[in-house]
C-alpha cells in the first residue's frame, strides 16, 4: 500500500526492498529498484543497489552490466569506486584494484585511507612488492603495521604476521578484517583458542 501511495519515496523503497530480500522475493526487490533507476537514472546509489540484489539473485552477468553503465554514465571516483567494491566481492582482485586506481586518478587528493585499500587488494592479487612500496609511503603506522602483517602473511610468515597484526590492532582494535587475518595467523600457528577469540571478535566488530 505504501508503494502505490509513495513509489518514490526513498525510506518506503528501502524498507519495502529489505522486506522482499527477507522474505524471499528478491525478484520484486530487484524490479523495485530497476523501476527507480529509470525514474531517477541520475543516481548512482540505486545502481549499486541493484547491482548488489542482482548479484544476491545469482545474475553475475546482469549486475556487471549494471556496474558497468554506471562507471560510463558517470565516471566519477565514487562510481568507480562502487565498482571496485563489486569485483572486490565477486573475488576478481585485479579488477577491483584497476577500478580502484580508476577511482584514484579522480580523486583532487587521495587520503590514506584508499592507499591502504589500494595495497591491501595488491596483497590480495599477489603483488607483495607493490603492496610494500605502497605500504611504506603511509604515514600512519596502523597502516603499516596491518599491510606488513598481511604481506608477512601472504609470505608463509604467520609468527612475524601476528606480531604486526598486534601492533596494528592496538591503534585500530575494532577492524574485522586485521581480526580475521589475525586468526589465520594463529590457526597457521597452531593456537586454536587464540584463533577462535580473533575470529569471534572480527564477527563481532
Amino acid at each position: 500500500d505504501c508503494l502505490e501511495r509513495f513509489p518514490d519515496n526513498a525510506e518506503v523503497r528501502r524498507n519495502a526492498s529489505e522486506y522482499f530480500v527477507a522474505t524471499g522475493r528478491v525478484d520484486e526487490a530487484v524490479s523495485l529498484w530497476r523501476n527507480a533507476v529509470e525514474e531517477t537514472p541520475e543516481d548512482p546509489a540505486m545502481r549499486v543497489r541493484l547491482s548488489d540484489l542482482l548479484l544476491m539473485k545469482g545474475d553475475r552477468a546482469g549486475a556487471e552490466a549494471v556496474v558497468d553503465e554506471m562507471v560510463e554514465l558517470f565516471d566519477t571516483a565514487d562510481a568507480w569506486r562502487a565498482a571496485s567494491s563489486f569485483f572486490r566481492s565477486t573475488g576478481e582482485h585485479a579488477r577491483a584494484r584497476e577500478a580502484l586506481e580508476q577511482a584514484m586518478e579522480r580523486m583532487p587528493n587521495v587520503p590514506e585511507s584508499i592507499r591502504f585499500e589500494l595495497a591491501d587488494l595488491l596483497v590480495a592479487e599477489g603483488d607483495l612488492d607493490r603492496a610494500r612500496q605502497v605500504a611504506g609511503e603511509l604515514s600512519e603506522p596502523a597502516y603499516q603495521q596491518l599491510l606488513n602483517g598481511n604481506i608477512a602473511l601472504a609470505e608463509g610468515k604467520p609468527k612475524e604476521a601476528l606480531a604486526l597484526f598486534e601492533q596494528g590492532m592496538r591503534r585500530w582494535p575494532n577492524n574485522a578484517g586485521a581480526r580475521y587475518l589475525a586468526g589465520l595467523a594463529a590457526e597457521e600457528l597452531g593456537d586454536e583458542a587464540r584463533a577462535r577469540a580473533e575470529y569471534r571478535e572480527a564477527v563481532r566488530n
